[in-house]
C-alpha cells in the first residue's frame, strides 16, 4: 500500500497537471513583469526618483546616490522600464526562461532591499500591508524555483531552440516514478520537432500573449476615452460619470455672508488647512498625504488663498506649525488679507 501511495504521488508531481500549473505560475508572473514595464513606458515621465530616494535599508545610500544624478536616475529608469518588459516577455512565453528568471530574482531583490516591509522601516511608497513578506520577495522565491529547473523542461519557445530538447519522458523505476523535471531534456529529432503535440506545448504561451495584447490595447482605449471625456476636469470620484462644469469667479452672485466670534466678524464660512499642513487623514492609504504635501506648492496655497479671498472668504483656520507660518508670512508679504484662526493645543498646568 505504501509502494502504491508512492507512486501514486509521484505520478501527481510529475504528471500534465503539475507541469501545467508551474506553466500557469511562469506566465502569470511574466504577464505581471511585462504590463509593469509596459506601465512605465506608456507613463509619461515616470521616474523612480521617490523609490530610490526612501531607501534607508541596505544599499540605501548608493540608491540615494543614483537618485541624486538626472544622467544616473535616466539609466536607472531606463534599466527599470526596458528590464521588466523583455525579463516579463521572456517569461510569459518561455523563452530564454532561466536566464529571465535569474535577471528577475535580481531585480525584485533589488526592489525589495530599497523598500523593505520591515518594522521601522515604512515607507510612505507601500502598496499595501506587509510584514517582511512582500511579493517583490514573493515572485523572487518563484523566480529562484524556475532558475533550478531544467531548461526546455516546461512548455513555452525553449523547447524549439536548437540547444534545448523535448521533455523527457519519466520512467518507472522499483521506487516509483523519478522526477522528470530532475533529468535533462533530451534533444527532439527534426521529425518529433514537428509533430502536433510537441509543437502544440512549445506555442503553448502563444494565446496568453495575444489576450495579453489585447486587454492591454483595450485599456490603453480606455484610458484615452477617460483623458477625453474629462479634459479640464479638476478632480474626479468613482461615481463621475461626465465632464463637471466649473463656474467662474465672475460667475458669483455675491460674497461670504459673515457671522460674529465676540466682536471679531468673520466670513460664515471658513478655509480649512488640513490639506495646507498635508494631513488627509486618509486611513490606510498613507500615499496620500505626502501627495498632498507634494501638491501644495507654496505658490499652490497662495493661489487657493487668494481664491478664498474673491469669495468673500477671510479666514483661514490653520496649524501653528513652521511650515504654516513660513507659508502665511510669505503670503502676507504678497499683500494677502486673509486672518489666521490659529489652531493651538494648550498643554494642561
Amino acid at each position: 500500500m505504501s509502494d502504491l501511495n508512492n507512486t501514486s504521488t509521484g505520478a501527481l508531481a510529475t504528471g500534465p497537471a503539475f507541469r501545467a500549473g508551474l506553466f500557469l505560475l511562469r506566465a502569470a508572473v511574466g504577464w505581471h513583469l511585462l504590463y509593469e514595464g509596459l506601465a512605465k513606458i506608456f507613463t509619461p515621465h515616470w521616474s523612480s526618483v521617490s523609490y530610490l530616494k526612501e531607501s534607508y535599508w541596505v544599499f540605501g545610500g548608493l540608491f540615494r546616490w543614483l537618485a541624486s544624478s538626472p544622467s544616473r536616475l535616466a539609466v536607472v529608469d531606463f534599466l527599470n522600464e526596458w528590464g521588466l518588459t523583455l525579463i516579463g516577455l521572456a517569461l510569459l512565453v518561455g523563452c530564454f526562461t532561466r536566464t529571465a528568471a535569474i535577471l528577475g530574482a535580481v531585480l525584485l531583490g533589488l526592489y525589495y532591499v530599497a523598500q523593505p516591509p520591515l518594522i521601522g522601516f515604512e515607507s510612505s511608497l507601500a502598496e499595501g500591508s506587509y510584514l517582511i513578506v512582500n511579493k517583490n520577495l514573493i515572485e523572487a522565491l518563484v523566480l529562484g524555483l524556475f532558475v533550478l529547473l531544467p531548461p526546455g523542461s516546461l512548455w513555452g519557445i525553449d523547447r524549439l531552440l536548437p540547444r534545448f530538447g523535448g521533455f523527457k519522458r519519466s520512467a518507472v523505476v522499483a521506487d516509483g516514478p523519478r522526477l522528470a523535471l530532475d533529468e535533462s531534456p533530451a534533444r527532439l529529432s527534426p521529425r518529433s520537432l514537428l509533430e502536433r503535440r510537441e509543437l502544440m506545448k512549445s506555442l503553448a504561451a502563444l494565446p496568453i500573449l495575444g489576450v495579453f495584447v489585447l486587454e492591454v490595447l483595450k485599456k490603453r482605449s480606455h484610458e484615452e476615452e477617460q483623458l477625453r471625456r474629462f479634459q479640464g476636469v479638476d478632480a474626479v470620484s468613482s461615481p463621475t460619470r461626465k465632464i463637471l462644469r466649473f463656474a467662474d469667479l465672475k460667475d458669483l452672485k455675491g460674497q461670504v455672508p459673515k457671522g460674529h466670534i465676540g466682536n471679531h466678524e468673520i466670513s460664515r464660512l471658513i478655509c480649512g488647512g488640513n490639506l495646507v499642513a498635508g494631513f488627509a487623514h486618509s486611513r490606510d492609504l498613507i500615499y496620500v498625504s505626502p501627495l498632498l504635501k507634494t501638491y501644495f506648492t507654496d505658490d499652490k496655497v497662495i493661489e487657493t488663498l487668494r481664491l478664498c479671498e474673491a469669495c468673500g472668504i477671510d479666514t483661514a483656520i490653520l496649524r501653528t506649525d513652521e511650515n504654516t507660518i513660513r507659508i502665511l508670512d510669505k503670503y502676507w508679504k504678497r499683500g494677502g488679507s486673509i486672518r489666521w484662526l490659529a489652531q493651538v493645543y494648550p498643554k494642561e498646568g
